[in-house]
């Protein structure tokens, strides 16, 4: 609109001015963009790391998990059996005591019955 008041030197100092600022202003957004994609990845490097190192804490807390449950699940057996053996050494002592005609006898059955409920109980608590 105002070019014919520039004389041609102006006109090509201005289109200069113009094309360094187009110039300086893409450089400008490059260099900040390469900065940002720089930091995104630092972060994404970051965060899978972590990713990593959580997966591999997940993974070693389900294998904990099912060891336990497999101890727990022994362990249910081990005092099943304990309660079963318990009641069978109850119903023989009762026998032998209604039936006793040797004391001695019924001592020495007591006695074993209840060191073998004892080792069960002292191998549980291993």
């Amino acid at each position: 609109m105002f070019s014919f008041l520039l004389t041609p030197i102006a006109k090509y100092a201005a289109i200069g001015i113009a094309l360094l600022l187009l110039i300086g202003g893409a450089y400008l957004y490059v260099k900040i963009t390469n900065d940002e994609i720089k930091t995104l990845t630092q972060k994404i490097t970051v965060l899978t790391i972590t990713t990593q190192s959580l997966q591999a804490v997940n993974t070693k807390l389900q294998t904990d998990y099912e060891n336990i449950k497999k101890l727990q699940d022994q362990t249910n057996q081990t005092l099943s059996a304990i309660r079963t053996q318990s009641r069978i050494t109850e119903q023989r002592i009762r026998n032998e005591i209604l039936n006793s005609s040797n004391p001695t006898q019924l001592q020495i059955q007591v006695n074993k019955d209840m060191a073998n409920t004892f080792q069960e109980l002292e191998n549980l608590s291993k």
